[in-house]
């Protein structure tokens, strides 16, 4: 949501909830010096593309960060770079994420654990700070969420 949606300022959102997946968003100021965000803030001001211009940047990145590492790890595999090797490394990735706030693990297990992140925290919006402030821990579900088998016929995951 824009902020003009909400006073312009986001202080008609203030004191808002959410439960962040525990990622770091690019345009918070309470990451403006953390390494990789700064990493990634030269990456995009490099490519024309303003930092500040989407908070979905993040998102973007995440999902970029895997795909690399998922293709370095393959082409270490026997064999090398290829559609197989690929895919053991997406099924196996175990590793910290910079993308994420300490305490959210970053790993699959092959068809045991098929889900990268099972972790999140509660957060609450402060407009004077223009910053989402974390409520607590980090929750970690880490290999609790049960894998699904989809049911084309009905369109579900069961």
């Amino acid at each position: 949501m824009k902020k003009e949606k909400v006073g312009g300022d986001g202080s008609a959102s203030n004191n808002w909830w959410i439960v962040n997946s525990g990622s770091k968003d690019l345009t918070d100021k309470r990451f403006q010096d953390d390494a990789y965000v700064v990493w990634a803030r030269q990456q995009l001001e490099a490519a024309g593309i303003p930092p500040d211009s989407s908070s979905l940047l993040t998102g973007g990145l995440s999902l970029g960060w895997v795909f690399v590492q998922s293709l370095m790890v393959a082409d270490e595999l026997p064999g090398g770079l290829n559609r197989t090797n690929f895919i053991v490394a997406q099924r196996s990735l175990d590793m910290t994420n910079p993308v994420f706030v300490e305490g959210v693990k970053f790993h699959m297990d092959g068809n045991a654990d098929a889900y990268y992140v099972e972790a999140g925290q509660y957060q609450q919006w402060d407009s004077a700070q223009q910053t989402w402030v974390p409520k607590g821990p980090v929750i970690d579900l880490d290999g609790q969420s049960k894998n699904c088998a989809w049911n084309a016929a009905a369109a579900v995951c069961q």
